[in-house]
């Protein structure tokens, strides 16, 4: 009789012990499942609850959890992971970008760009000035350089069940630094009263702008291959001349020093390597 109870009583505190020591998913929202993990797939974990039959399967979405916490005391972080370098060891994590609407515009702009990171790359662009359709009278020549520190918002972990989206690709913000130089012809009308027409006189002038702005975009990656992005971004900006041309192909600086407001975007194909 007292084997009986004893075994009773082990019993008893073994199904106490396995109902207490369970696994915990903690969603990114702070809320915790109390659970028996049953898979950690790519896309999904499997899961099953005690007040329900063993026989039900629950899912969850692996981007709604921050962390597992297992009956053993191990905690696997997920979020850490996706942010992980080595899962994106495999993709390629250099652009070299072409603005398609450049030409248009009166320079030829190319770029490049590097990942330095899962959610972070460097960007840097080099414009031409005078390679495009440009006012011939105006004959414009000269540079620009764009730089800046693009932060990656990726909300798809997978593009597939196998793979991770590629590091590049996302919504993003970058601040940008832009320089331009250029020299350019310039005409200034005068009325003469004697003959009662209009004389012009051509000057050519150079011009320097700065500008700081903040830019947002999306990028998109095609079989780690081909890459799409457009942006726009507005910011200070400033002019070394009291000439203001307004547009000084890297941005527009329409109110010059005197309203200092500066403006940028731009659309580019690139090739993935």
């Amino acid at each position: 009789m007292k084997k009986i109870i004893l075994l009773s009583i082990i019993s008893l505190f073994i199904g106490i012990s396995t109902l207490s020591a369970q696994d915990k998913i903690v969603k990114k929202n702070k809320e915790v499942i109390e659970c028996k993990v049953i898979k950690v797939g790519v896309k999904e974990v499997e899961y099953s609850q005690p007040q329900y039959s063993g026989d039900v399967i629950f899912t969850l979405a692996v981007d709604r959890i921050d962390r597992i916490e297992f009956e053993t005391g191990r905690v696997l972080t997920l979020a850490e992971q996706f942010n992980n370098k080595e899962n994106y060891n495999n993709q390629k994590k250099n652009i070299l970008k072409l603005d398609f609407f450049a030409p248009f515009t009166g320079n030829f702009t190319i770029g490049f760009e590097r990942s330095i990171d899962a959610n972070r790359s460097l960007e840097v662009s080099l414009g031409i000035i005078g390679l495009g359709v440009t006012n011939e009278n105006q004959n414009p020549a000269g540079i620009f350089i764009r730089a800046g520190h693009k932060f990656i918002i990726r909300k798809e972990v997978y593009d597939n069940a196998y793979h991770y989206t590629h590091v590049l690709k996302g919504f993003f913000i970058r601040p940008d630094i832009t320089m331009s130089y250029f020299s350019m012809t310039t005409y200034k009308y005068t009325y003469n009263p004697t003959t009662g027409m209009d004389k012009y006189t051509s000057v050519r002038g150079d011009y320097f702008s700065m500008a700081l702005t903040i830019n947002i975009g999306k990028q998109y990656v095609f079989d780690n291959s081909i890459a799409f992005e457009w942006f726009t971004g507005f910011g200070y900006g400033f002019t070394s001349s009291n000439d203001n041309p307004g547009y000084y192909f890297s941005h527009t600086l329409p109110g010059g020093n005197d309203f200092p407001f500066a403006f940028q975007a731009g659309m580019l194909f690139g090739l993935v390597y």
